[in-house]
């Protein structure tokens, strides 16, 4: 890699001549990518991740915003003896970002890259073409043996063996196929189909194999071995078609909701897929290969390992994984991968943390406090300091299933990150707890121009989430006379897990916020019940529920609120009441097909006052629901509003008895989807249950 610190005509003055004598065109093998006039980029600035999968030869990196994801991105697809030319305006070096500063000094240290600033009297030129004498690379590669069916290394070969296998054996036990980037995991899918079709029996049917992905794009490897394997198939649209069967392409929405009769479904980075649709996707077919890129945590390389797997484990408890290891893009110890890896701590380790000794139930709560200390980190300090980095991020990667590059980034330079940490207070003095927060709210000091600009949906601003979403989302117009903080991330070592401390974490970042003079305390996250449940515990408070899925997680985003002083808590009872108001009537619309239980936990959180007492009339029509007097029709209102009222306080164990009442009663799920749902015999069944368990709490 060479990185060129000066004006952007400068840095192109070498590169140009550099190109012309490497012969590097500018056609598919040379990529683009940045926000550069002078370098005008043939990448698109938010779909780099389309590229995943493909080679290049050279990439010019000119962003005046340095976006890490892309540059992680895209580095993955220059083959051995490429280049990459990384511009630094002068604008970004006087910038002092920390994280760049960072970047420039980790690349200063390997003596195979280059970093040249203007006005030195190095000769970029000569250096450019001593760093490519690795070109020999290329054609050794190429030259590299290949077994009979087209495989270069004897983990490819074993994953080709793995991907035939799901083909051939059992049903239900589907294979995770995983790799860094350049390993040959697209190239290994090839070959598999390419050896089913080969090696099709006389007396078998023509093989239908499927592939998906989050983007035919991406899949450029996999169809240029394809044609290496098959020279005799043809392509017919989205089909390779060939005398023993055809390789179809499916977008990944169309097979879902229109399964086919698959022989093998391939599903290729599926880590850029949303877990919810895999998990689909395990209904539908009983051959399949989840194929993906785990760099580290990059992309949603955590969501795919973490939580796609436990689904896996519970719906298909055979399933089977590989992982290669042997690169095949480029060499071991190759020196931009490795400049990836340190740049963004995707090498980072969890630190094996020393027993503190145990504690019964009851003294444990007492004991935790005792056995570890909080502090706020200084950024620059933390910088400066790279083993406690990497302790922090490695924690702070564990709570959440989207890490990217651009959270460290984030976390070094924008000025609005407050951090707190957790630590053992024994000698090693460990990170077990971190807390991720933004400063946000009136301190950033908008206009009233802005804020009526935010008001009315022209503008958005970085780092204001909390008072944007009370503004524009729950119509609050004084969003802005407030400060908040907002928990970005609060994540606990997982060997420390299940112990009560990610409470005690809360309760000091809590203590931080109103010793600071903040408001509110904050947060936004993808709602399950499990997860709401530990931040109603901490007494924050409803106010928002988003209307659609997040595309990632499959859940809806909500919002909650924590007053730390008596203004506040005047101003969050108006907000919560306002959201739940809201809340029922949206139950049979945008939420009526939210996961019920969910939906129990959101209820079972409702301020009583909202909720009138049952009248005498009401009361009677219940009970006489109960004892078979009338219909549930006649009754249905009464026992929705004695239901509402049950609901109030109820523990996790009641709101997980009354899940299919949850459904019919609030979310006026239909008798046929509820006695589905709930196993259920039919309209009978579901009466007589209802009747039953509203008898067994009838005061």
């Amino acid at each position: 890699m060479m990185v060129l610190a000066g004006d952007e005509l400068w840095a192109k003055s070498f590169i140009t001549p550099i190109c012309s004598f490497l012969q590097i065109k500018a056609d598919s093998a040379l990529l683009v990518y940045g926000d550069s006039q002078v370098f005008p980029a043939n990448v698109s600035y938010q779909r780099f991740h389309d590229h995943l999968g493909t080679e290049s030869r050279t990439i010019v990196f000119a962003d005046s915003q340095f976006n890490i994801d892309a540059f992680a991105a895209l580095s993955g697809t220059i083959k051995a003896g490429g280049l990459m030319f990384v511009v630094i305006s002068p604008a970004q070096q006087d910038a002092k970002s920390l994280f760049l500063q960072r970047f420039l000094h980790f690349v200063s240290l390997d003596s195979r890259h280059i970093y040249l600033k203007q006005h030195s009297e190095n000769d970029p030129l000569n250096q450019a073409l001593n760093l490519s004498e690795n070109h020999h690379l290329d054609s050794k590669l190429t030259a590299l043996s290949h077994d009979e069916n087209g495989s270069i290394t004897q983990e490819q070969s074993c994953a080709v063996q793995a991907i035939v296998n799901v083909y051939r054996g059992h049903r239900k036990r589907p294979l995770v196929l995983t790799a860094d980037r350049g390993r040959g995991k697209s190239s290994a899918l090839a070959i598999a189909c390419a050896q089913l079709l080969l090696t099709k029996g006389d007396n078998q049917e023509n093989l239908h194999i499927g592939i998906t992905a989050p983007d035919k794009q991406s899949l450029s490897v996999f169809y240029a071995q394809l044609q290496r394997s098959l020279p005799a198939s043809q392509v017919v649209q989205n089909r390779v078609i060939h005398e023993h069967g055809q390789i179809e392409f499916f977008a990944i929405d169309d097979v879902i909701q229109t399964p086919r009769q698959l022989s093998l479904l391939l599903v290729d980075e599926a880590a850029a897929i949303p877990v919810y649709l895999l998990s689909a996707l395990l209904g539908h077919y009983h051959r399949l290969v989840f194929s993906s890129t785990v760099h580290g945590y990059e992309g949603a390389g955590r969501g795919f390992t973490l939580k796609f797997t436990k689904e896996l484990a519970t719906k298909t408890p055979q399933w089977q994984k590989y992982h290669i290891n042997d690169p095949i893009r480029w060499g071991n110890n190759d020196p931009l991968e490795a400049l990836v890896f340190k740049v963004g701590l995707l090498n980072a380790q969890l630190t094996e943390i020393e027993p503190l000794g145990k504690t019964n139930d009851s003294a444990q709560s007492d004991s935790a406090d005792s056995s570890y200390h909080f502090q706020q980190i200084d950024i620059a300090q933390l910088a400066a300091d790279e083993a406690l980095l990497a302790q922090v991020f490695s924690v702070l990667v564990t709570a959440h299933y989207q890490t990217k590059p651009s959270d460290l980034k984030l976390l070094l330079d924008n000025p609005s990150v407050r951090l707190i940490i957790m630590r053992t207070k024994a000698a090693s003095s460990q990170v077990v707890g971190v807390a991720l927060l933004l400063k946000e709210g009136k301190s950033a000091g908008l206009t009233a121009k802005d804020v009526l600009a935010i008001k009315q949906g022209k503008r958005r601003f970085k780092s204001q989430f909390l008072p944007q979403a009370l503004l524009s989302q729950c119509g609050y117009g004084n969003a802005f006379n407030f400060d908040y903080l907002r928990v970005m991330r609060i994540a606990i070592h997982p060997q420390m897990q299940q112990q009560g401390l990610g409470a005690l974490l809360m309760s000091q970042v809590k203590a931080y916020a109103h010793k600071q003079g903040y408001d509110f305390v904050g947060a936004s996250f993808a709602a399950n019940a499990d997860l709401l449940s530990f931040w109603l515990q901490q007494g924050f408070h409803m106010v928002k529920l988003g209307f659609s899925k997040d595309k990632a997680s499959g859940e809806h985003s909500a919002l909650v609120l924590n007053a730390t002083d008596h203004k506040a808590k005047s101003v969050l009872n108006t907000l919560a009441s306002q959201f739940y108001l809201s809340f029922y009537h949206l139950l049979v619309d945008e939420y009526q097909l939210v996961d019920s239980a969910l939906i129990a936990m959101i209820l079972a959180s409702c301020p009583k006052e909202l909720n009138a007492k049952l009248s005498e009339h009401d009361s009677e029509s219940v009970k006489d629901f109960c004892q078979g007097y009338r219909q549930y029709s006649h009754c249905v209102y009464s026992l929705y509003l004695w239901f509402k009222q049950h609901l109030l306080g109820a523990s996790k164990a009641q709101q997980a008895e009354c899940l299919f009442l949850v459904a019919r009663l609030m979310q006026k799920h239909t008798i046929a989807d509820t006695c589905k749902k709930h196993h259920l015999s039919g309209k009978k069944a579901l009466n007589q249950a209802i009747q039953q368990y509203i008898a067994k709490y009838l005061d």
